[in-house]
Order: structure tokens, then C-alpha cells, then sequence
């Protein structure tokens, strides 16, 4: 699937979440999408399950956090005031990298 951001096509990134601990009994409980990437000044964050309460951070690549924020199903986060660079976005224990333009 791929998503329009100002007149440009992205793929998102997609991350899922299980609820069990062996790769065959795993379930997908929530499927998140990450666009654009690299990104100028607005995130956009796609969760399949509202319902689900998730905080979504962002931390430098020294590991603080720079940016934290409730997920809900269509979720845009202002990153247009962080420094040009590689970030990390971290929900429970996954993370997934970025770039700042």
C-alpha cells in the first residue's frame, strides 16, 4: 500500500506487535505504518487498532528521547523543529529508525 504526502508516493513503514511468545502461536494484535521516510517536518502514523493505547517515542541516536506522543488510528507528529538526522521511533519494545530531512 502506498500512501500520498504532498503530491509524493510513500510506502509506509509497517510494524506489528504479537501477543505470544513463539513465532507460531504469534498473533498480530496491532499493525502500525510510518510514512513518509525520510520526512521534512510532519510524521505520519496509521495504527490498525485505536483501541489500543501505545506512546509512541522519539529518540536521538544517543538514545534520548526528543519527542513522545499518544498513538491514535491517524496520528501526524510535528518533527519540524528536530535537527536534520537519523531518530529512532520506539513503541513498547520495538523500534524503527527515520530520517530527518
Amino acid at each position: 500500500m502506498a500512501y500520498a504526502y504532498n503530491d509524493q508516493a510513500f510506502a509506509p513503514i509497517q510494524v506489528g506487535q504479537t501477543d505470544a511468545s513463539s513465532v507460531s502461536d504469534a498473533t498480530v494484535i496491532s499493525r502500525i505504518e510510518i510514512f513518509p521516510n525520510p520526512v521534512q517536518d510532519v510524521m505520519c502514523i496509521k495504527s490498525s487498532n485505536a483501541s489500543e493505547l501505545i506512546n509512541i517515542e522519539i529518540l536521538d541516536m544517543q538514545g534520548k528521547v526528543v519527542k513522545s506522543h499518544a498513538l491514535n488510528e491517524n496520528t501526524q507528529l510535528f518533527v519540524g523543529d528536530l535537527t536534520t538526522g537519523t531518530y529512532l521511533v520506539r513503541f513498547g519494545n520495538q523500534s524503527y529508525s527515520f530520517v530527518k530531512d
